[in-house]
This record gives C-alpha cells, structure tokens and sequence, in this order.
C-alpha cells in the first residue's frame, strides 16, 4: 500500500486513471480511503494507493499535472486579464496566476496576438469545459481605461445646473 498527495483539481477518477491507468480504480480507491465515489478532495490530502491492484485492459498513459506546464493562451481581440482568467481558470482567482506567470501587471493592456502562459490546473472545470465546449472565448472589450471615465449615472448623483437641466 501506497500513499499519494492530491494535486490541485484531481477528482476520484484523475487518481484512479493515475495511478491505475483505468477508471476502474474509482471503486478500489473508494474502499481504500473510505470515501464515496463523489467525494471532493483537497489538493495535499493523501489516498492510499493499494500498488497490488492491476488491472486486464490495456493501460492509459496518463501526463502527470505539474504546477506550471507549458501551455499558452493566444490574446484575441477585446480580451483582457480578467477574461483570460475566467476563460481559462473558471474563476478570477486565476488572475494572481496569469500575473506571476506571465509578468504582467493587473491593470496592462494584453496586445492582441500575445501569448500567455497558463498552468495545467483549472480552479473551476465546469466554467472551463462549459467555454471550451462551446468553443467560445471571452472578449468584454473593456479596458482598465474606459473603466476610470465611467462615473454613476441616475437622480442620486445629477446635480442640478451640472448634470441635470430644468427647462
């Protein structure tokens, strides 16, 4: 029996496939670790691994995670840091990512056609496969520019003679 630590964003099934090479493993993992099938794990929990279980069909070559891999991200027209980041980390957790690994400031305008660096680990898949899926890219067109010039607008802030005329 072994021990494994759970990497950031693995389910059940990415472990069995892992360590196995076949989801099949779901359930020995399952009774092992005393866990359901649909149980969330956090990333640094340990599994044992039961390294006697094989298994007759023939085996998945798995890529392991790693916490930088080398993807890239193509900047398309209208995209910006936060959309990058939800497209591609399902959450706007992933800015901090795209910051660091791409030594770029919050607030820098991405050139389109630059090429980002994106790790191998996504903090909310369902966001994620669902763009993916559907093949779209978030563009908001939105610059950190035109988000200083706008200012609220409606009768609580409209002075009179200022933004507001009585005729």
């Amino acid at each position: 029996m072994n021990s494994i630590s759970i990497l950031s964003g693995e389910t059940l099934f990415d472990v069995a496939i892992r360590e196995y090479g076949h989801m099949q493993g779901v359930a020995q993992l399952a009774k092992d670790n005393n866990i359901e099938l649909t149980s969330i794990l956090s990333p640094g929990s340990v599994l044992k691994v039961d390294d006697s279980v094989t298994y007759d069909l023939p085996a998945v070559t798995v890529r392991k995670n790693t916490s930088i891999a080398p993807n890239t991200q193509t900047v398309h027209q209208g995209q910006n840091i936060f959309d990058i980041a939800i497209q591609e980390y399902g959450t706007l957790q992933g800015i901090e990512k795209l910051t660091i690994d791409n030594s770029i400031g919050l607030t820098e305008n991405l050139p389109v056609g630059s090429v980002l660096n994106i790790r191998n680990e996504k903090l909310n898949k369902l966001v994620v496969e669902f763009l993916a899926g559907k093949g779209l890219k978030i563009a908001t067109d939105f610059s950190v520019e035109q988000s200083e010039t706008l200012k609220p607008q409606g009768i609580g802030y409209w002075k009179i003679g200022v933004d507001f005329t009585i005729s």
